[in-house]
């Protein structure tokens, strides 16, 4: 079944000014086609969705503050333990890439998005379900886009997609070694907001660096 990657808009509120804004997120979806994909969302009726009622996104649940585990629902994912255990490493290269970004290091941040994506050489797409293959897919290309720019904001505009991406997969991940902190910054994407991974519970803002550096907070936390 072919899957589709569809835009929504969600209402979110924020500690940090300004307090409310409209999120433009991705979702990929399965669905016979592009119109079912789109009632799934819309919570109608459709071949995936006999009952209709709200389809989850991955998004709901999202509050301020927020430092409790699984305190949103995540699109299900089948992962193996072998790719849980490739997927780990790519996330320690992720960081790395984030690590380039705060320190507004645009060198340095393409470096790292090159060995993540010769990393991401160990990941087999036929060893992934649809849904996690599709998340793989944009990871890559973001990671390549990275790679491939020298411009710091282009980097970082890369980087909004790469991460929402990197935490679809890793809210399915059951071999987590350390807690990983989901965190965002409402002003950042325009004042649309932007989430990113990090080890730390501290805020260090990978969309500013050092012009807003503690600007952000916790959204979840994914323990081992």
């Amino acid at each position: 079944m072919p899957t589709y990657k569809i835009k929504y808009s969600e209402q979110k509120d924020h500690c940090c000014p300004p307090s409310s804004y409209r999120q433009v997120n991705d979702i990929i979806i399965e669905a016979e086609d592009k119109e079912s994909a789109v009632a799934q969302l819309k919570g109608k009726k459709s071949m995936m969705n006999k009952e209709g009622g709200k389809t989850t996104t991955g998004h709901e649940g999202h509050t301020g503050n927020s430092m409790e585990g699984n305190t949103t629902t995540s699109m299900k994912m089948s992962i193996s333990k072998g790719v849980q255990k490739d997927f780990m490493s790519i996330i320690t290269l992720y960081m790395e890439v984030k690590d380039a970004l705060v320190a507004s290091n645009p060198e340095k941040v393409s470096n790292s998005a090159k060995q993540a994506l010769n990393g991401l050489k160990n990941i087999k797409e036929t060893d992934l379900d649809k849904m996690t293959r599709g998340h793989v897919s944009i990871i890559k290309d973001k990671f390549s886009a990275i790679a491939n720019n020298s411009n710091l904001e282009n980097q970082r505009d890369y980087f909004i997609a790469l991460s929402d991406n990197m935490i679809a997969i890793s809210k399915n991940l059951d071999q987590v070694s350390t807690s990983l902190f989901i965190q965002n910054c409402p002003m950042a994407n325009k004042n649309k907001g932007a989430d990113w991974l990090s080890w730390e519970k501290e805020i260090r803002n990978p969309y500013y660096g050092e012009a807003m550096m503690t600007c952000g907070e916790v959204k979840q936390v994914i323990s081992k």
